[in-house]
């Protein structure tokens, strides 16, 4: 599996950073509770969870039924709910037709071929079975844009997320969102949301002290959905 930005292991309070800053400064949560209550609404059963982190879908899930968390980093996967495995999302060590969904949030622009992780999740959904995943725009969060280098388009950016899915599937289900989402109400926290940006502290503390709080972010992106026929 080729992988890029791949930081979770060397740095991983980069990705817990960007978590709490969601968390505290969101105006909207994250997609994960409404994907979880649309499996636990279709009984779709048992759940996979590609790219699980440090487990935030279980914690939208609760425990209404069986869900596996894999994740290839063993630094995120230590603190995710068990059961879990360690795996790559393109080489599952999963037999074929054995999950009713399966949920990719946050994850496949890590790949330089995501498409590779959307076969294996077709291969381990059963018949009727249900895949989710998600991705932001190449314009996400404009307000910012300005702080960093020039984004250049991802592998799974919301804006090819739909085709690269209807590819392998088929028939596909696009929930776009543009929307005001967060609001960074001084310094501290537009550090704190720059260090999940991928700046170092000290980067992400001299930025944040030459822009004007309280500051509004625009978040754009896309929830993909689809059923595997047959």
């Amino acid at each position: 599996m080729a992988v890029e930005n791949f930081d979770y292991d060397v740095d991983p309070d980069r990705f817990r950073s960007n978590v709490k800053a969601v968390a505290r400064y969101g105006l909207k949560g994250d997609v994960h509770s409404g994907v979880a209550e649309r499996i636990a609404a279709e009984n779709l059963w048992p759940a996979l969870d590609m790219g699980c982190g440090e487990g935030r879908f279980r914690a939208a899930m609760g425990e209404p039924g069986l869900l596996i968390a894999t994740d290839l980093s063993m630094t995120m996967l230590q603190k995710a709910p068990a059961p879990r495995m360690c795996s790559d999302m393109t080489c599952l060590p999963v037999e074929d037709n054995r999950f009713g969904s399966a949920a990719a949030l946050w994850c496949l622009y890590h790949l330089t071929t995501p498409v590779d992780a959307i076969r294996e999740a077709y291969r381990v959904l059963r018949p009727g079975g249900l895949f989710v995943t998600c991705a932001p725009s190449i314009n996400n969060e404009p307000e910012v844009s300005y702080l960093f280098a020039e984004r250049k388009p991802s592998s799974f950016d919301s804006e090819i997320a739909p085709d690269l899915v209807a590819a392998v599937f088929g028939e596909v289900e696009v929930d776009r969102w543009d929307m005001k989402a967060a609001i960074l109400p001084d310094t501290e926290a537009l550090a704190l949301y720059l260090r999940g940006r991928r700046m170092t502290d000290a980067e992400a503390a001299e930025m944040a002290k030459d822009v004007e709080v309280p500051l509004t972010l625009t978040k754009r992106g896309a929830l993909v959905w689809a059923y595997k026929n047959g």
